[in-house]
């Protein structure tokens, strides 16, 4: 709902924001963290790639009866990157997670619009025991 690379309309939100006099930002905050969220998410993906080449080496290496120490320090700093960098992309995706659930759900077109409870207008009534049902009045 909120990329509009996806086919999201992040200017229908903000409007619902707005009827619900909540936060406008949000919505561009969320996107934001979205983005950073993704970008770490490929670094953390390519780290793993290149650890995963690397260590494809150091088996053939091995198997030829080869020195492989060179990609063994080579694995180790690329392991100690992707350990760093993982509770970054965790973190931001926390981050994005909270500030997403509190953005409200989409306000529909037929719901009246008003700053405070005093404005509200009654479109319904209802009474469990329907609009005959008989009540006491509290005196």
């Amino acid at each position: 709902m909120l990329q509009p690379e996806k086919g999201g309309n992040p200017q229908e939100v903000k409007d619902s924001q707005k009827k619900r006099n909540a936060s406008v930002e949000l919505v561009d905050e969320v996107l934001a963290l979205y983005k950073e969220w993704t970008q770490l998410g490929f670094q953390q993906n390519q780290l793993q790639k290149d650890v995963n080449a690397t260590q494809k080496e150091i088996t053939t290496k091995r198997k030829n009866k080869e020195n492989a120490d060179a990609e063994m320090e080579k694995k180790k700093e690329l392991d100690q990157k992707v350990i760093e960098l993982r509770p970054k992309v965790v973190g931001t995706e926390n981050r994005m997670k909270a500030k997403a659930r509190a953005i409200g759900n989409i306000v529909g077109p037929k719901v009246p619009v008003s700053d405070t409870e005093d404005d509200n207008q009654v479109v319904k009534t209802w009474h469990p025991d329907g609009p005959n049902g008989q009540f006491e009045k509290k005196t």
